[in-house]
C-alpha cells in the first residue's frame, strides 16, 4: 500500500489525512455532505459513539466535531487500515477518540479478509459465501469479538448512536450486540449494500430487511426524495428497486427503537445538510479570495522581482562597462609607462641627456 496525505474538509473543518492512493483520489476534496448530515441529525454534542467499520478514520473526525463533549470509539479491523486510522486521529489530536484494531460480529474467533492493498475502502469478511483468488486482491486476519463482549475495552458508558459500515457484514455486528441494543437502545446508522450483501454474504435483500426489523422496530432507508419506512412493504420495495437499478439509491439505513424521536431526526436532515453546505460555500468563497489575494500578491512580487531583476541587469551591464573603461584606461597608461620607458632606456636619450641637462639649468 502507498499512503499519500490529502487536504479533505470534513463536515466545516479541514484536515490533513494520511490515505490510500485509490481511496483518496475517489474522496474528493470534501467528504459525502449526507452522510455527514445524517450523523449529526443523530447524535447530540455530549454523544457516545461506536464507529463500527471506521475506515481510515474520516467519520470519526466528522463525529468528534459533532461530539465535542462526547465519546468516540473506532473499530477497524484491518490492520493496514488501522494505521491510517491511529495516525489520522493522532494528526488531529482527538482525545476523545479510542482507536480499536478488531471486528464486531456475532461470534468471536477470528476471520479473514479480502481486499485491494491500494483500495482499503473495499475490504469484506471473506469466508465460505465468498473467496476471491485474484493477485490484485490480498488476505488480513481479525479478531472477531461481539459487541457485548467488546464494551469494556470501549471505554463508554453508554451507547448513544452505532454507524456501521462493513461491506455486507451488519447484521452479524447486530446480532452480536443483542444485549447493548437492548439496555443503551440507541440509534444506528448503517449502510446497505446489495452487492456486498448478496455477492459477499449471499443474502438476498428481502431476507435482509426480514433480519433487521426482527432487531428494530423502526427502520428507515433515506434516498433523494423518500425516507422508506421498510416496515412498508411499498416503500421498501420502491427503496429496493431504486436501490438495485438507479446507482445505489436508499444506501443510507437508520434503525431504532423510539419512533418518534427518529422521526424528529429525521426531520432535521435537510436543514441540517443545507447548513452544512452554505457554510462549506461560504469557506469555499473565502479560500476562494485569499487565493485570488494571494495570486495577485504573488503577480506584485514577481513585477517587482522582475524590475529588480532588469535594474540588476543594467547596474550590471554599467558596471562593466566602467571595468571595461577601467581596463581600457590600464592598458593605455600601461602602453605609454611601456613607452616612456623605453625612450629613457634607449641610447639617445643617454647621449642628448647633458643637452636637456644645459638647457633645464639656462631655464629654456
Amino acid at each position: 500500500m502507498n499512503a499519500t496525505t490529502k487536504q479533505i474538509t470534513i463536515r466545516q473543518n479541514t484536515y490533513d489525512v494520511v490515505t490510500d492512493l485509490d481511496y483518496g483520489a475517489r474522496i474528493g476534496s470534501r467528504f459525502e455532505p449526507q452522510t455527514v448530515a445524517i450523523m449529526e441529525a443523530l447524535i447530540d454534542p455530549d454523544s457516545r459513539v461506536i464507529d463500527i467499520g471506521a475506515n481510515i478514520g474520516i467519520t470519526s473526525l466528522a463525529l468528534a466535531q459533532m461530539c465535542p463533549a462526547g465519546r468516540i470509539a473506532a473499530v477497524e479491523p484491518v490492520p493496514a487500515t488501522y494505521e491510517l486510522l491511529a495516525a489520522n486521529v493522532r494528526l488531529a489530536a482527538l482525545s476523545h477518540v479510542s482507536t480499536h484494531n478488531f471486528a464486531l460480529g456475532k461470534e468471536p474467533g477470528e476471520v479473514v479478509m479480502q481486499g485491494n492493498p491500494n483500495d482499503l475502502s473495499g475490504f469484506f469478511v471473506s469466508d465460505d459465501h465468498y473467496v476471491v483468488k485474484a493477485d490484485h486482491h490480498s488476505e488480513a486476519k481479525a479478531q472477531v469479538l461481539r459487541l457485548d463482549d467488546a464494551l469494556p475495552q470501549l471505554g463508554l458508558d453508554r451507547i448513544d448512536m452505532l454507524k456501521i459500515d462493513v461491506e455486507g457484514f451488519e447484521l452479524d455486528v447486530l446480532e452480536g450486540a443483542s444485549e447493548a441494543l437492548a439496555r443503551f437502545r440507541p440509534r444506528v446508522f448503517m449502510e446497505m449494500n446489495h452487492v456486498a450483501l448478496n455477492l459477499w454474504r449471499g443474502i438476498a435483500l428481502p431476507e435482509f430487511r426480514k433480519r433487521l426489523l426482527k432487531i428494530f422496530p423502526f427502520a428507515y432507508a433515506i434516498g433523494p426524495d423518500l425516507i422508506a419506512d421498510l416496515s412498508d412493504d411499498s416503500q421498501s420495495t420502491k427503496a429496493f428497486y431504486a436501490h438495485v437499478y438507479e446507482s445505489h439509491k436508499f444506501t443510507d439505513l437508520v434503525c431504532g427503537f423510539d419512533k418518534a424521536d427518529l422521526a424528529q431526526r429525521l426531520a432535521l436532515i435537510p436543514a441540517i445538510a443545507q447548513k452544512n453546505d452554505r457554510i462549506f460555500a461560504e469557506q469555499d468563497a473565502r479560500s476562494e479570495a485569499q487565493f485570488e489575494r494571494l495570486h495577485k500578491r504573488l503577480g506584485e512580487a514577481e513585477q517587482a522581482r522582475d524590475a529588480a531583476l532588469a535594474e540588476c541587469h543594467r547596474l550590471t551591464e554599467e558596471r562593466n562597462k566602467v571595468l571595461a573603461d577601467r581596463d581600457k584606461a590600464a592598458a593605455e597608461r600601461d602602453a605609454l609607462r611601456s613607452e616612456i620607458h623605453g625612450m629613457v632606456s634607449s641610447k639617445s636619450w643617454k647621449l642628448t641627456s647633458p643637452l636637456r641637462n644645459f638647457r633645464r639649468t639656462l631655464g629654456l
